[in-house]
Parts: C-alpha cells; structure tokens; sequence
C-alpha cells in the first residue's frame, strides 16, 4: 500500500509539474535554456527531508521535486504547502554560484531562493528561505522513538560526525564508509551547543523496556565520543551556515533471557 502510495504521488507531482506549462513536450519545444544547464544530478529524482515530529498517521516528510527543463515542486507529502511553495512553479540554476531561483507561473517574478550547499547522488543540502535543509534521496531516514522525537525538531542534517578540525566539524553523510574525500568540514558557533542522546532499550521475551539520558557535553568530550568510531548525528546550521547544535544519537539494545 505505501508503495502505491508512493507512486500515485509521484504521478501527482509529475503531472502538477506538467500543468505549469504547455505540457512536457511542449515545454521541451519551447524552452530556450539547454537542458544541460540544470543540474542533471538534482533532477528527475524526488528528494525527500523526513519531519521527526511528525505524528504515525500523518504525512508530512517534505518532498522537493526539479525537472530538467526548468519546472519544481515543493511541498508536504499530504499536500501543504511550505511557506510559500505552492507558487513554487519555475526555476533556473546558476552553476557558478550554486544558487537556485524560483519563480511563479510568470517566469520574471521571483518567488523563493535556494542555495546549493553540496550534493552528491544520495544527498541535497539546500540553504532555504526557511533555513537549512537536507534531503535524501534513497538514503536511510532517521527513525526515532516517540518520546524523543521533540529533541529533533526543525534538524536540518542526518550525517555522522566524524572528527573536529581546530574550529570545524568534519561530517560524512549517513553511509559514510571511512573514506576521507567524502568529508565536508563545517565550522562550529562560537555558541554552538552539544549533546548526547543515549538510548537504552532492554528486550526481556516479548517485553521492551526504553530508557533514554539527553546530556549536553563539550566539544573536548565530542572528540572523545568520536575518537573511536564516528558517531550518527543530528545537526542544525544557523544562517551563516555554522553548526550551531548537535545532537550525537546512540542507541543500544540488550537481550536478557526470561527464564
């Protein structure tokens, strides 16, 4: 059923996508700007950056969507809108500064701005007009208990941290493999604020029993937390794109016999 889902929705966004223009030929027929200058990598793909507060039954992981002829969709996966983003209709991308422009139906009033902070093929980090935000695309979404969900809220990264640089952070994406070329270095905030959610799961038979600690450390503790292994994280980026909290996510699970 949620793969069906799925694919109704991106037959809706596909088609809402059509409907801005004179159709996907047409468009093909009329535009000016070569194909080649949007990023091919960003386009035809559904980018998807999950809401930790969002509730079982509701839909509302954000789903951006660029073709390669100039057309974008971005907004909730029951719909709403973010921000202003249901105007959101036309874009054009400039290589050089990694910015992209968007526009309404009328192609010369500008409606949002986003800014490329990096990319490769499983993950889009965008700089928006409502902060930054990561997407994923089939990548691993975070997953995270109930009762810890508020500890997340508004996160604009799910990567590992990997090591401290002098006053920077080296981060790898969430399949970081130990290959060092992958890592991008993010300065910290001078107030930039540190945690540790640890939780404790306890599996006797069929009963699960879930504990959790959330602990500010500081940053010489980070790198003792990481000097072995890196560790999965959560990160927020303030608007000069410095890490301005983390939040480093452990969680371990012990079987015990119930006999």
């Amino acid at each position: 059923m949620k793969k069906l889902l799925t694919t109704l929705l991106l037959i809706t966004m596909l088609l809402s996508v059509t409907k801005c223009g004179t159709g996907v030929s047409g468009l093909q027929e009329e535009e000016t700007i070569s194909a080649e200058e949007y990023p091919r990598l960003l386009a035809r793909k559904i980018w998807k950056h999950p809401v930790i507060t969002c509730e079982a039954d509701e839909k509302c992981t954000q789903l951006l969507y660029l073709s390669t002829f100039g057309k974008c969709c971005y907004y909730e996966e029951c719909g709403k809108g973010i921000g202003n983003s249901l105007s959101y209709k036309n874009y054009s991308y400039d290589e050089e500064t990694g910015i992209i422009t968007i526009y309404g139906e009328d192609k010369t009033a500008e409606v949002g701005e986003m800014k490329i902070i990096r990319y490769d093929d499983e993950i889009l980090l965008l700089q928006t007009d409502m902060g930054v935000v990561e997407f994923y695309y089939d990548g691993p979404a975070p997953s995270v208990s109930e009762e810890c969900r508020a500890y997340m809220d508004g996160y604009s990264s799910y990567c590992n941290v990997v090591d401290l640089k002098g006053d920077s952070v080296l981060i790898g994406g969430i399949r970081y493999s130990g290959n060092t070329d992958e890592l991008a270095e993010d300065r910290l905030a001078s107030d930039a604020q540190i945690y540790i959610l640890d939780i404790q799961t306890l599996v006797i038979g069929t009963t699960e029993t879930s504990t959790h600690t959330y602990t500010e450390i500081s940053k010489e503790e980070l790198g003792q937390v990481i000097s072995e292994e890196p560790s999965t994280a959560f990160i927020w980026y303030n608007d000069n794109l410095e890490v301005e909290k983390i939040v480093c996510y452990k969680v371990t699970r012990t079987t015990q016999s119930n006999n």
